[in-house]
């Protein structure tokens, strides 16, 4: 990464490009992938969701 000149420069392009990142995973993220992530989850955690904090 470009080291930071000024803290505020620095800390925009730092933005910039995790933004730019997780846009990129977004994109590649689809029903199929969301699907195995869901079966993933019940299969360490259990099937039954967590109950909210009140």
């Amino acid at each position: 990464m470009i080291p930071d000149l000024t803290p505020l420069v620095g800390f925009t392009y730092d933005l910039g490009a995790l933004a730019a990142a997780l846009t990129m995973v977004m994109l590649y993220i689809d029903d199929e992938v969301k699907s195995q992530a869901a079966d993933k989850l019940a299969l360490w955690f259990g099937d039954k969701p967590a109950e909210p904090k009140s």
